[in-house]
């Protein structure tokens, strides 16, 4: 299954993926649509150095498998004439007809729920 929707927070730091780009999702077992807020930290080499959620799709096992999917994304690594990253963004991502949660200014750690 491949996200039908993938909103990326503070485009000018980070091109937005097509649903071609994208690694192929994986998902529970019965669950056919979903929605999450993430905090990422995109490495400079274009890989998720980090990442955790700010907004539950309201299913544990669900939220598990998408934080998984979100630390399998990378971008190609950044040219130097591109804005650094190695900074924290929120992303928003949904599938199966899933609203896409809004997504805030910024995200840090601090931001991290327990």
């Amino acid at each position: 299954m491949k996200l039908a929707a993938l909103i990326i927070g503070l485009t000018l730091l980070l091109p937005t993926m097509s649903a071609a780009e994208l690694p192929p999702l994986v998902v529970p077992e019965g669950v056919d649509r979903g929605a999450v807020l993430a905090c990422v930290m995109v490495a400079d080499d274009g890989s998720v150095a980090d990442a955790f959620l700010l907004r539950s799709s309201g299913n544990a096992q669900l939220d598990r498998s998408m934080l998984a999917n979100i630390k399998q994304l990378h971008w190609d690594k950044r040219k130097p004439q591109d804005k650094p990253r190695n900074i924290w963004l929120p992303m928003a991502f949904a599938f199966g007809g899933a609203k896409p949660p809004d997504l805030p200014s910024h995200c840090d750690p601090s931001d991290q729920r327990t």
